[in-house]
């Protein structure tokens, strides 16, 4: 169960979500707030945000969008180049089944919340399989449609062509008129089925892509293992501790240890002995993760009494004496030291 708990989705998919969310007028620093997202989490390129997180922000979109194609329009307005390593290694490689394994080989660097498979049915087509990893809730049918019609997407954008897939299948019924879907894919889905499924014609696959180069390709397929290297690091109860803290704006609400077992699904004695084995407590989390948002706020200029307050300390002068074995200094000198007048 733990392992489920501390899947995570890229920084970069939930911004380009977000970004399709503001087109309707939505006003997302808000829903981010209400998620309990600070918008700073969202600003590394290479960060992550929990699963779990991302699955609530989906289920907020749909309902204040009301528009159950959200997840098609996402997939239409994914591009290659925003997802950097990963991209240019697709775009460099030889064929579009290279490109295809590829990507599938990688995905887990956009979101490990499922797996894909590739097999050859015995017409020759090549069929990709999505199976979610998730046991305790399902994904959305839409985050799904944003996902196999990402597949599609790239590989329309990698040969510069219309590529029809020869098969689409969902778990789901329809969320939207049967034209949409008819222009999106270029064919009917099957709904009701008992897999998510996009087949493509061998010829398609095996075409090649015009910005074939492979020692390009050779260097950030190196980068995206080292990427997925550090993503196994980051699958840690520590990291996952401090990544459900940094989320929390009210700190004086959300710092029971209790409630991140619960969060976890595990009892809080296991909780704490897998912090122990890690070589943490969760005093010391508590305080790594005020600290690293104590230098977020005073970035803000907000008022010391109300940083205190968000940390969840009792009055302005507690907040000072953290700041100061923090720092070295007080909370104002490291502001003035820092943040240019």
């Amino acid at each position: 169960m733990l392992q489920l708990e501390l899947r995570t989705v890229s920084t970069v998919y939930v911004r380009a979500l977000l970004r399709l969310v503001e087109s309707y007028g939505i006003n997302t620093s808000l829903l981010l707030h209400e998620l309990g997202i600070e918008t700073h989490a969202l600003d590394n390129a290479t960060g992550r945000l929990n699963a779990r997180l991302v699955h609530q922000l989906w289920d907020k979109t749909v309902i204040l969008t009301e528009d159950n194609g959200l997840g098609l329009k996402l997939a239409q307005s994914f591009k290659l180049g925003s997802f950097r390593t990963l991209g240019i290694a697709a775009m460099s490689c030889a064929t579009l089944l290279e490109s295809m394994q590829l990507l599938l080989r990688y995905h887990r660097l956009v979101s490990d919340v499922g797996a894909f498979t590739a097999t050859i049915n015995p017409y020759g087509d090549i069929v990709i399989t999505y199976a979610e990893q998730f046991k305790s809730f399902s994904l959305l049918p839409q985050q799904i449609e944003a996902i196999m019609g990402s597949i599609l997407v790239q590989a329309r954008l990698l040969t510069d062509q219309t590529i029809m897939p020869t098969m689409v299948s969902f778990k789901h019924v329809a969320l939207v008129d049967h034209a949409i879907y008819q222009d999106f894919f270029g064919i009917m889905p099957q709904f009701d089925a008992q897999e998510y499924v996009l087949g493509f014609r061998r010829a398609d696959m095996q075409q090649p892509l015009p910005h074939a180069d492979q020692e390009l390709c050779q260097i950030h397929c190196q980068l995206a293992e080292q990427q997925l290297d550090q993503l196994a690091v980051a699958h840690s109860v520590t990291a996952f501790a401090m990544q459900w803290l940094a989320n929390s704006i009210q700190f004086a609400r959300l710092t029971r240890i209790d409630d991140l077992a619960q969060a976890m699904q595990m009892s809080t004695r296991t909780l704490q002995r897998l912090l122990a084995q890690e070589g943490k407590s969760w005093t010391q989390l508590v305080d790594e993760a005020r600290c690293n948002a104590a230098k977020q706020l005073l970035q803000q200029n907000l008022a010391l009494d109300e940083i205190a307050c968000r940390l969840g300390y009792h009055d302005a002068s507690s907040f000072s004496r953290a700041a100061k074995r923090w720092f070295g200094v007080t909370a104002g000198q490291w502001r003035n030291r820092f943040i240019p007048s």
